[in-house]
């Protein structure tokens, strides 16, 4: 009989530029990123990039909570004259992390249990998830549809995984208008019900066997 073995979040899985380096080195496309609090640093990257940009929280934290929900800073675009309005304390008080802007064609969730990859894709371009896909949540949440990925991605984000002692977890990876396919992140404990009819549920059976012994750690 299969004994249960909890399976611990290790925090440091969770920290977005190591994730980034041990991603490229696994093989992934990763966005050209920059993690910093010095301003003038932000505005030489940004202008390298020819102006266009995005900002992310360094890591997944509540901008404010309630005893019933919480708002997140979500991805969003940027330029020079965006930067140009900071005063270089208020960067160094909140470091930001910068990435180059995608073009994208499909973002895809991919719900990884042990060895099995559940990729769901869906397209919100022309929507207000056009940057960040949960902008626009309510209105994209029927078209998601299951979904795959290129093998050598697969192989990768499994490599990834490995690397980051995790059993479980949740990416975000986007397809871009030149066929790249960038990795973004992946959430050591990313939601998945809501995307579990896809498979007919084979998600939370993937996990009860991995949480039990029946698949192998």
């Amino acid at each position: 009989v299969p004994v249960f073995a909890p399976k611990w979040v290790l925090d440091h899985a969770n920290h977005r530029p190591r994730q980034l380096s041990l991603a490229h080195a696994a093989g992934l496309d990763v966005p050209r990123s920059l993690t910093t609090t010095d301003l003038g640093e932000a505005k030489a990257f940004v202008e390298s990039l020819g102006g266009r940009a995005i900002t992310k929280l360094y890591s997944s934290v509540p901008v404010s909570r309630t005893e019933t929900s919480a708002e997140v800073m979500m991805t969003t675009p940027i330029d020079l004259a965006v930067l140009d309005e900071l005063a270089p304390e208020e960067l160094h008080l909140c470091p930001a992390t910068f990435q180059e802007h995608l073009d994208k064609v499909a973002e895809y969730r991919v719900t990884i249990v042990g060895p099995s990859l559940f990729v769901a894709r869906v397209d919100a371009s022309g929507t207000a998830g056009e940057t960040d896909w949960r902008r626009a949540n309510l209105e994209l949440f029927q078209t998601w549809a299951p979904s795959s990925l290129p093998e050598p991605v697969c192989a990768a984000l499994l490599r990834l995984m490995d690397r980051l002692q995790l059993d479980y977890g949740a990416a975000d990876i986007v397809e871009t208008t030149t066929g790249r396919f960038v990795f973004l992140e992946v959430n050591p404990a990313g939601e998945y019900l809501w995307l579990a009819p896809l498979w007919d549920d084979a998600v939370p059976a993937a996990l009860a066997d991995l949480l039990t012994g029946v698949t192998p750690s």
